[in-house]
């Protein structure tokens, strides 16, 4: 598997890469004349390149990576929990269709028809700013009344200039109805309340109101109205108690697969962070219940306290937010659980690749007595959200980390027959400064296209040697080592010969002591590596 996605490996690829790319400045060359032949030797000191932990993020890490206040690299997993509040306060499209006699005779009439904006009434609404909805009104006096003045009217609800919602209509023997389709987008409603505390009535009223009846043989009174897709940008008054979970909310994460890790390393701990956001002008508990991890969905381990007596629940006490314009949302503080409060790290050696989780939320839960002066409100972001993440240090142990890379090595392409010919030797000598926190041995295999063994490139081979590790799994100072390649003639015609074309990498790292003694890979740990070469060909005189 050709990748350069992992740290081990990255920090080796990063030394060889530099060979190809050696400069000329510190070349030094011997010619030897013979009589048959002209020998050359070169000496070249191709350069050094320094590779830090944090230079590996940048360029191989793709965003996955973040870093610990103590500089220890880390693996994070987000997983975003919501409580989409659409339904927390749910406007009714009330209607109302009625007969209404009028008395044969009198001068004037006047009802007032309710309806109820709300289904609930254990919620107090003072202020609706419609973002939507439709009035259609329908009102016909009866035959027997020629003349006139009708007014109607909706004192709850105003239009964009603040205005009450009225109409009239000059009644005649030809204009006997007033029949009205307005688009309440824009408009507001300050509904009736009736009681300080619940029951509360939530009321619109339609007034009908007739006046100077001239003639009036009676008859009944046609009255019809319905409020219909009603939906607002804000609502302002006492949201009530409510509500609301959901369960099974699933997280997969491919960490000990994706770094072939699985049971070749043991961490020393693993993170889980809680934070919680309020956008709404109301107080709010939420709970995070029932964390549990899976290996493949065979198995559940619950996120406990750390002696396994009970499990962890992540509860948040999120105050209103303020507002709404500017909208200033709430949020906690972040709750994190780790080896010293929880069994996270019982669970991270069973090596878990799927999370999963309850949330629950209730609005106004310690609300107790009237709420008569209690003010909350809801705008357009009605959603309660909670950010779950898990983090993976790279604080660990391990005794054989062991993989195999590739690296292209068409030899037939780097040469021609000719140059390979002339080949006496070629010898790489690498010299290292290793500040990484571990020992790393490595056998080099080339092989042709279709895998097959040509020959060693270089034996097993201890290549970097880890320096003293503090108690706290960082190191001290650096540790230097020595790796020499020797490439001799007959290797190099193999090489031709068979068509090399790739280089098997075969990895193996250790930490000192282990599991005993953990270590960090942390922003600042650092590999030096001088790369020199020396090569000797020989030419015939011509």
């Amino acid at each position: 598997m050709k990748t350069r996605n992992y740290l081990i490996y990255s920090l080796l690829a990063s030394v060889f890469m530099l060979t190809p790319g050696c400069a000329g400045d510190d070349i030094y060359e011997k010619d030897i004349n013979t009589d048959a032949n002209r020998v050359y030797e070169m000496h070249l000191i191709c350069g050094t390149v320094t590779v830090t932990a944090r230079d590996l993020i940048d360029e191989y890490g793709d965003g996955e990576f973040t870093v610990a206040n103590d500089c220890t690299i880390m693996r994070s997993f987000d997983m975003p929990l919501s409580l989409e509040w659409d339904e927390l306060v749910v406007l009714s499209s009330p209607s109302i269709n009625q007969l209404v006699p009028i008395t044969k005779g009198v001068a004037s009439f006047d009802i007032t028809i309710p309806m109820k904006l709300t289904p609930s009434d254990d919620m107090r609404l003072d202020q609706v700013d419609l973002s939507q909805g439709m009035l259609n009104t329908f009102v016909m006096v009866p035959s027997g009344i020629s003349s006139g003045t009708m007014t109607l009217s909706f004192p709850e609800i105003f239009n964009h200039k603040g205005q009450m919602l009225s109409y009239s209509l000059n009644i005649s023997p030809s204009q006997r109805s007033l029949q009205i389709s307005e688009d309440l987008n824009g408009f507001t409603i300050k509904p009736e309340q009736l009681n300080a505390n619940a029951p509360h009535t939530n009321r619109v009223k339609m007034v009908v109101s007739i006046k100077n009846m001239a003639s009036n043989s009676g008859g009944n009174l046609n009255v019809e109205c319905s409020m219909i897709d009603l939906a607002s940008d804000n609502i302002s008054g006492y949201l009530g108690r409510r509500e609301l979970s959901k369960t099974d909310n699933g997280f997969d994460f491919d960490f000990f697969e994706k770094y072939e890790l699985e049971d070749k390393v043991q961490f020393a701990d693993i993170q889980i962070m809680v934070k919680a956001h309020n956008p709404i002008g109301a107080p709010f508990k939420v709970e995070v219940d029932n964390i549990r991890f899976d290996k493949s969905g065979q198995n559940q381990w619950f996120l406990m306290n750390n002696n396994e007596t009970a499990q962890l629940k992540p509860t948040f006490d999120l105050a209103a937010a303020k507002g709404p314009n500017p909208l200033l949302p709430s949020t906690s503080d972040e709750l994190t659980y780790k080896r010293d409060n929880s069994n996270i790290e019982l669970i991270g050696t069973r090596q878990p690749n799927h999370l999963t989780c309850d949330i629950k939320g209730t609005s106004n839960p310690d609300v107790t007595g009237s709420t008569q002066n209690i003010k909350n409100f809801i705008g357009t972001n009605r959603t309660l959200e909670a950010d779950l993440k898990v983090n993976f240090p790279f604080w660990f142990s391990t005794k054989a980390y062991t993989r195999t890379d590739t690296i292209d090595f068409d030899f037939q392409d780097l040469f021609d027959e000719e140059t390979v010919e002339s080949f006496e030797r070629m010898t790489f000598t690498l010299d290292f400064e290793n500040g990484m926190p571990f020992d790393l041995t490595t056998i080099a295999r080339v092989v042709d296209a279709n895998d097959k063994f040509i020959a060693n490139l270089m034996d097993q081979t201890q290549m970097l040697k880890s320096p003293t590790i503090n108690n706290d799994g960082t190191v001290s100072g650096t540790t230097t080592s020595k790796l020499t390649i020797e490439v001799t003639k007959d290797k190099i015609q193999k090489f031709w010969d068979k068509k090399a074309m790739k280089i098997l990498l075969d990895l193996s790292a250790m930490t000192k002591d282990a599991p005993n003694t953990m270590v960090k890979i942390q922003t600042n740990s650092t590999l030096k590596c001088k790369v020199t070469m020396n090569g000797k060909s020989q030419i015939p005189n011509l």
